[in-house]
């Protein structure tokens, strides 16, 4: 079973501390000169794309990597220690962004939306802590 919960945009960031020692990127093809944190998806082993708009059906610019993580909890943690710059769930960095310890980068060149849909085993009567569950995330993560 599953239910969509709401929808995110992917955003490029980096820390403060990253952008006034290597300088803010204003073009996607500026990334090339960046430390690029990428996240590698455990089940196939394949990285996953940044959400820059195409032109001709190809991506603005490729960036290179300078670490790969499987979690993007790991690539928030190095996003924030100020090691480069990450893609990452609007509701991931929202509170990161509005306390000052990230910056959104390149905003005008991402081109990306999803639906966030939680995934549970069937059955006749949904578990009252699942309902909970889902519930605070309902609250938390898609808040207007």
């Amino acid at each position: 079973m599953s239910r969509p919960l709401g929808s995110y945009r992917l955003q490029l960031v980096a820390s403060p501390d990253y952008l006034a020692s290597h300088g803010t990127p204003t073009t996607p093809s500026d990334l090339a000169n960046h430390a690029c944190l990428h996240h590698k998806f455990p089940s196939t082993g394949k990285l996953e794309p940044w959400p820059l708009k195409t032109v001709d059906g190809k991506p603005d610019q490729e960036s290179s990597s300078v670490m790969v993580c499987n979690t993007s909890s790991a690539l928030l943690d190095v996003a924030l220690a100020g090691l480069g710059i990450a893609s990452l769930p609007d509701f991931m960095v929202r509170q990161s962004i509005e306390q000052g310890k990230l910056i959104s980068i390149l905003d005008a060149h991402i081109e990306h939306e999803g639906t966030f849909r939680p995934v549970w085993p069937s059955s006749k009567h949904l578990a009252p802590k699942v309902r909970v569950f889902i519930d605070f995330m309902v609250e938390t993560l898609f808040r207007s």
